[in-house]
């Protein structure tokens, strides 16, 4: 019956086209030359997609680290020189995925397999990396509004961008729930089952703001007095569909361009187990919706 079963395995492996033979150490050498010299060259798009294809399609770190030490370490140089070349295109996201995988790929990830060299240069890319995030997004800060300091503060910044988001007060991430009623149901849905299983933003918005007076021992001041109301911003990807597949954990960053926002976080299959590295990076269309422009997300437990 084993016998069988690897016969099956090396069956559809061949029907793919997958091979451990293209991490061989020549071929990964020369991808990466090919890279290098692009890069040199000035073309760092190409340089990154050179290595993309090469390992997205021939030779993923999954299949390196099925070879012996030595390949497998000719795998981390190019994933290493591919990191460097995606954070160079302003991709840090993508950079930051191919350390997730090679850091935290559930029972794969093994450091203790790592060369001196390419470790420093792993690690150096990473913190590289993690620095034009950050650099590129900030940290919120707590919303300035009574009563709702549980919220963000949205960017001032941003209202000169754009004048609509003068009635934008704060923003919180809100952590979506387990489905319970979608979860147990085997058919076609027939009845309410609530959106609160949908990720969402909510928003502080400025609802009504009245000029007024008040009075100060030397005078008299005008100040303008704003009423506001909490309002929902569910997510969409990029094809209009609702998104979010599971129950996420996001710290919100705020982008200089008005409505980036970068969500950095975890999440868990909802009501289920396995934990997932998740990063976000969304874009307001406000009073509407907010986009995901662009993420990332990587199993590790």
């Amino acid at each position: 019956m084993r016998a069988v079963s690897n016969l099956m395995i090396l069956a559809l492996m061949l029907v793919s086209g997958f091979s451990y033979a293209n991490c061989s150490d020549a071929e990964i050498k020369q991808v990466r030359a090919e890279g290098l010299a692009l890069y040199k060259s000035g073309d760092q798009q190409g340089a990154a997609k050179v290595l993309s294809r090469y390992y997205q399609e021939q030779c993923d770190y999954y299949a390196m680290s099925q070879t012996d030490d030595a390949h497998f370490n000719q795998g981390l140089w190019l994933i290493s020189d591919l990191m460097l070349y995606r954070n160079k295109i302003g991709n840090p996201l993508g950079c930051l995925a191919l350390g997730d995988e090679v850091y935290a790929t559930f029972m794969v990830s093994d450091e203790g397999r790592h060369e001196p060299r390419v470790q420093k240069a792993l690690q150096a890319n990473l913190t590289s990396c993690k620095k034009s995030l950050s650099q590129a997004y900030t940290p919120a800060i707590q919303c300035p509004v009574a009563g709702y300091e549980y919220m963000s503060a949205i960017p001032s910044s941003w209202q000169n961008q754009n004048e609509l988001l003068y009635e934008l007060a704060c923003i919180r991430f809100v952590e979506n729930q387990p489905d319970r009623l979608g979860m147990d149901r085997d058919a076609d849905k027939y009845q309410s089952e609530g959106m609160a299983h949908w990720p969402r933003f909510e928003v502080l918005t400025v609802n009504r703001a009245t000029p007024s007076t008040i009075s100060t021992p030397y005078e008299m001041v005008s100040v303008i007095e704003k009423q506001y109301q909490l309002d929902q911003l569910y997510i969409t990807d990029e094809q209009g569909e609702l998104w979010g597949q599971h129950c996420y954990r996001f710290s919100v960053n705020f982008g200089e361009q008005a409505g980036m926002i970068f969500l950095d976080g975890s999440s868990s299959i909802c009501g289920g187990a396995g934990l997932f590295v998740n990063r976000v990076i969304t874009k307001l269309d406000y009073p509407i919706k907010a986009t995901v422009v662009k993420e990332s997300s990587h199993i590790y437990k």
